[in-house]
């Protein structure tokens, strides 16, 4: 399973990296692939709950499906904003390519 980087605002103390997170997705390709995204989503979150306890996170799961019969690209916008502390709080995105197309974005919250 491949996994492609995508968005990054990570902040200077930040509980995960895009290294970790390609690895956490991968570790959960099993889920991934015989669940629901909501089912997916909570595995990682409970993961991720468990790496660092003063953080928050939050776990969104975009999945694009295009119909077989249908050629086409597929371009998808998602916009995000928050008021948090730079230092501490940020997000990071991946795209897991397939069928369907599904795009994980985390985002952490300090909250010691």
């Amino acid at each position: 399973m491949s996994v492609e980087i995508g968005t990054q605002l990570q902040s200077k103390e930040t509980p995960i990296d895009a290294e970790y997170l390609a690895g956490l997705v991968q570790q959960n390709a099993s889920v991934e692939s015989s669940s629901s995204s909501n089912q997916w989503a909570q595995s990682i979150a409970e993961t991720l709950s468990k790496k660092d306890s003063r953080y928050k996170f939050l776990v969104l799961v975009t999945e694009a499906q295009i119909p077989g019969d249908l050629d086409a690209d597929l371009s998808l916008k998602s916009s995000v904003a928050a008021v948090w502390d730079s230092e501490k709080d940020g997000s990071l995105t991946v795209q897991i390519p397939g069928e369907p197309v599904r795009v994980l974005t985390v985002f952490w919250v300090y909250a010691n």
